[in-house]
């Protein structure tokens, strides 16, 4: 990421198996975030074969990182699939979003709600 800085990120968990994960990404990857800044999609446990089979069949154009060992899953708490962690141009965490779909469908957690 200290390569990113001065740009907005986002970060996509997702898993090949998750449909919500995979819609995460291409919204992503269409929506805001890309246009703003980069958007990451993480990769979580899957082998990296997996990872971009599905990658490909989907037609993402972001940055795919495979993370077949979990380590920066783990380094972030990901244990929901997709998770998206919005970082601003300083690299700090702005936002953390829980699952897919409607504002009122998915929890949105900001950094001091997760610090209690």
């Amino acid at each position: 990421l200290s390569k990113l800085r001065g740009r907005p990120v986002t970060i996509v968990f997702w898993k090949a198996n998750s449909s919500p994960s995979v819609q995460a990404v291409r919204a992503a990857q269409a929506g805001d975030q890309a246009q703003n800044g980069v958007v990451l999609a993480v990769n979580d446990g899957d082998p990296a074969g997996v990872a971009h089979g599905i990658a490909a069949e989907n037609g993402f154009s972001e940055a795919l990182v495979c993370d077949a060992n979990r380590a920066i899953s783990s380094a972030y708490g990901v244990n929901l699939w997709p998770t998206i962690v919005s970082l601003n141009a300083n690299g700090a965490i702005t936002s953390i979003r829980f699952g897919f779909g409607t504002p009122d469908q998915r929890g949105t957690v900001s950094p001091a709600q997760k610090k209690q």
